[in-house]
């Protein structure tokens, strides 16, 4: 994916040389692009704090990350594709891929150049220049689980629920017709909750 300073984005076929798609991202400079780790979503960052996910495919936009006040340089899908890390001017963020809401202001320093989840989603690297404060490399810890957790998937309000069998594993019906499953967090073997699946249910009347 290239992204160029008309706010336009281009997908290529690398095997193919061809182009994909070709979409309006921004009415500024696209500074930063990533691709989620199934390819289905592409994140696009540029001037005057404009964030978005995409289904490139559409191409639609399909979050709005709203709460960057300067230009992103740096964006990062997490491994399970359902976080997304920004950094540019002023702080870094963690985005809600689902919904495009605020999870939490990162103090990365000025001018942030690079962002690297590790392959267990637990870490967080970032890269930065500085500017007029301190530069380097700052690593956090992602801390889950500490008493009642939030389940993430659905953009919409939750209007049924049910536990599997064996309790392990939960799925839920939003207003939308969309069906989500999680596997719970376990503690033998330690192990996180984690998004299984994400699709359409078939549409009724009222999702009741």
């Amino acid at each position: 994916a290239v992204g160029n300073s008309q706010g336009e984005v281009s997908v290529w076929s690398v095997l193919d040389e061809e182009r994909l798609q070709l979409f309006k991202a921004a009415r500024g400079s696209v500074n930063c692009l990533a691709f989620s780790s199934d390819d289905r979503r592409l994140a696009s960052g540029g001037t005057d704090g404009n964030l978005a996910i995409w289904d490139w495919q559409a191409p639609i936009a399909v979050a709005n990350c709203r709460g960057s006040t300067y230009d992103v340089y740096a964006v990062a899908f997490s491994p399970d594709g359902m976080t997304l890390a920004s950094g540019g001017r002023d702080h870094g963020h963690l985005w809600d891929v689902a919904t495009g809401r605020s999870l939490l202001h990162l103090h990365t320093g000025d001018f942030v150049t690079g962002l690297a989840f590790s392959p267990d989603g637990r870490r967080l690297a970032c890269s930065s220049l500085g500017g007029s404060g301190e530069g380097g490399v700052y690593v956090w810890e992602l801390v889950e689980n500490r008493g009642i957790q939030t389940l993430r998937g659905l953009d919409t309000q939750v209007v049924q629920l049910w536990f599997s069998e064996d309790g392990k594993s939960l799925a839920a019906l939003s207003q939308n017709w969309r069906i989500a499953v999680w596997k719970l967090a376990s503690d033998v073997p330690p192990s996180p909750c984690r998004l299984l699946h994400v699709f359409d249910a078939p549409r009724g009347v009222a999702a009741l």
